[in-house]
């Protein structure tokens, strides 16, 4: 007798949450994006690249080539 309403407003209630779930997540995943943490990368050793068209670095045009980088001894980077 009373069973059949009490299954129903247990139900109605899932219902309710998973939308403010859903809605919860994206609104931390959007949060995330705007204020990601910055990136540090460290070079060890050398990187070799073979750069096929010519492209600036400051304000210094460099040609296409193959590239050796590395980071300078005693340099506070």
């Amino acid at each position: 007798m009373f069973t059949e309403p009490i299954e129903m407003a247990h139900v109605s209630r899932n219902r309710k949450i998973r939308p403010q779930l859903l809605l919860s997540l994206i609104a931390l995943v959007f949060i995330l994006t705007i204020y990601p943490n910055q990136a540090h990368a460290q070079i060890i050793g050398e990187i070799e690249a073979n750069i096929p068209f010519q492209f600036h670095a400051g304000n210094t045009k460099l040609p296409p080539g193959k590239y050796v980088i590395h980071v300078l001894d005693n340099s506070d980077l």
